[in-house]
């Protein structure tokens, strides 16, 4: 997969409960600018052909003014994310 900038964190969810068409979970990605993008990692795993960042890619959230340097999905709620950047910006994302 490819994103528009550097990763800064990455964070894997396990959604078999919640969302079970999404066969190995989502990925999470916080970027070097801010972004925040969801993927499922499903066309990467497998081996899928053709562009696959742009095939998987779930959801991209721009809220951040700097770096994203904490990023976890909730362990008892995976459609809940939190992201945490270097301008000192917490957000929870559903």
């Amino acid at each position: 997969m490819q994103a528009s900038e550097r990763f800064a964190k990455l964070s894997w969810a396990n959604t078999a409960s919640e969302f079970p068409h999404l066969k190995y979970g989502m990925l999470g990605g916080g970027l070097s600018d801010g972004t925040v993008c969801v993927w499922n990692p499903a066309p990467v795993i497998e081996g899928a052909a053709g562009d696959v960042s742009k095939s998987s890619l779930l959801c991209r959230m721009n809220k951040h003014q700097g770096a994203v340097r904490g990023l976890e999905f909730n362990p008892f709620s995976s459609k809940l994310l939190a992201s945490g950047a270097a301008d000192g910006e917490v957000s929870i994302w559903d």
